[in-house]
């Protein structure tokens, strides 16, 4: 007689390992929010801003160009403002995480303007790259970036 486990054994075996999911999880972290409300409460939580109204949101956001290396972001939301927040978790370290970070933001820019658009017209962008790991081994649990002019 074959020892084959049955669909209610194989059920709750997967109903066990889902139990230790958390938004570290990649698969975990794009089905919760993919709700506009879970993913708003996120964002808000982040970036500190408890009145920040998520209007839409998308998981494994790909942005596709025909010569030059694909980017699929987490998460990409927008709040009603028309500011954009892509969501980023990383789990491993053996990515170059500042130049994906801005290659990310460059291409979540180049998306954000159509033709005919001034560039004061393209919405604000925020990255928020999340890591298991402390990134820069400087013992933080947050490292700001700015982008801007000197002088």
């Amino acid at each position: 007689m074959s020892q084959t486990k049955s669909f209610l054994e194989q059920h709750e075996e997967l109903l066990e390992k889902v139990k230790d999911f958390n938004l570290m999880n990649h698969v975990f972290m794009a089905v919760a929010l993919q709700d506009k409300y879970a993913c708003q409460h996120v964002v808000r939580i982040l970036t500190g801003n408890s009145s920040l109204k998520v209007v839409s949101v998308k998981t494994e956001y790909r942005i596709s160009k025909l010569v030059s290396h694909d980017a699929i972001l987490d998460i990409l939301a927008e709040d009603e403002k028309g500011e954009l927040y892509n969501l980023e978790i990383q789990r491993l370290d053996t990515v170059d995480h500042a130049r994906r970070t801005r290659f990310y933001g460059a291409m979540i820019d180049s998306e954000a303007l159509s033709k005919g658009k001034t560039y004061k017209e393209m919405p604000e962008v925020h990255i928020i790259y999340i890591s298991e790991k402390d990134l820069w081994r400087e013992g933080k649990t947050c490292y700001p970036v700015d982008k801007y002019f000197r002088n």
